[in-house]
């Protein structure tokens, strides 16, 4: 289902302006948290989220204002992820202020929580279906954007298969150009990847990362549904038959001597991807300050 403006509200029942502010800004900034509660939804700006996204990881949340800012929150969440940006405002940050604040847990019902599921998965998808011509910049690489933000959601949202097995149906371009790139981390060691050229001080790059997110999360490691099927899912023939098939939906498309030369590389990287997709789980499974993974 498409993602407009719109979507989040109707989670939530498309919710009025609060009347009346009952809860204290988390620093204490009470008078600009009442007249953003004021402001049309579609006039408050993103800097603005900066007083709610601290509220939602610190304080006792007042429902109906909740209800309010929260659809903006999901929608700032949409609109960082498809300008290839970080879901964060100074010192707070998305993901990290729905897992302290344990937003998905206390704040929504059932039916929401299913809702905003599917508008993360809708929004992951939309974004990976724009991945197109392994386009490599350095530091500003879009596709960094994306893989940060996978991770992100196996922090907070069980729904990785959900997204990973529409995903590598690989049954569009952009599905594919994409599952090469995140199959590269895989198949290649440090400095040998064809599409990440590897880190240099001036222009960074290097990678991919497919253990580093866009979350401020740092005191426990994925969720464990997420991680146990991700390693039930991944082998070596898995990525080798996987790579090959998005060779082959790219066969008549601007990427497709790249694309077969990484699925060619993987037919004889069969070591190395079996010893890369254990490291993967093993740090995706553990707290990210003790992340290790040698890309």
């Amino acid at each position: 289902m498409q993602i407009t403006p719109e979507r989040s509200r109707h989670i939530f029942g498309n919710p009025s302006r609060p009347k009346v502010i009952k809860e204290k800004q988390f620093d204490g900034f009470d008078k600009e948290l009442k007249q953003i509660a004021k402001t049309h939804w579609k006039d408050v700006t993103e800097e603005d989220l900066w007083y709610y996204l601290h509220d939602l990881a610190y304080v006792d949340l007042q429902p109906e204002l909740f209800n309010y800012l929260f659809p903006i929150c999901l929608n700032f969440w949409y609109n960082s992820l498809m300008r290839n940006d970080s879901a964060d405002r100074g010192d707070t940050e998305f993901h990290y202020s729905l897992y302290r604040g344990k937003i998905l847990e206390t704040m929504v019902t059932d039916k929401q929580k299913k809702e905003i599921y599917d508008y993360f998965y809708d929004g992951f998808l939309e974004r990976i279906e724009k991945e197109r011509g392994f386009e490599y910049i350095g530091t500003n690489t879009p596709a960094y954007s994306w893989m940060y933000r996978f991770n992100s959601l196996g922090y907070i949202a069980p729904i990785i298969e959900k997204i990973w097995l529409s995903w590598w149906e690989i049954n569009t371009p952009g599905k594919a150009v994409s599952a090469i790139m995140y199959a590269s981390g895989l198949i290649y060691v440090k400095g040998e990847n064809p599409i990440f050229e590897q880190l240099t001080p001036r222009k960074g790059g290097g990678g991919p990362y497919l253990t580093e997110s866009d979350a401020d999360i740092y005191d426990t490691g994925w969720l464990q549904e997420n991680i146990n099927f991700l390693n039930q899912m991944l082998s070596v023939k898995y990525i080798q038959e996987k790579v090959q098939l998005a060779a082959n939906q790219l066969s008549n498309e601007p990427e497709a001597v790249m694309a077969q030369k990484v699925a060619n590389d993987a037919l004889i990287q069969s070591d190395i991807i079996q010893i890369r997709i254990e490291d993967l789980i093993n740090n995706l499974s553990r707290p990210n300050r003790e992340d290790t993974w040698d890309d």
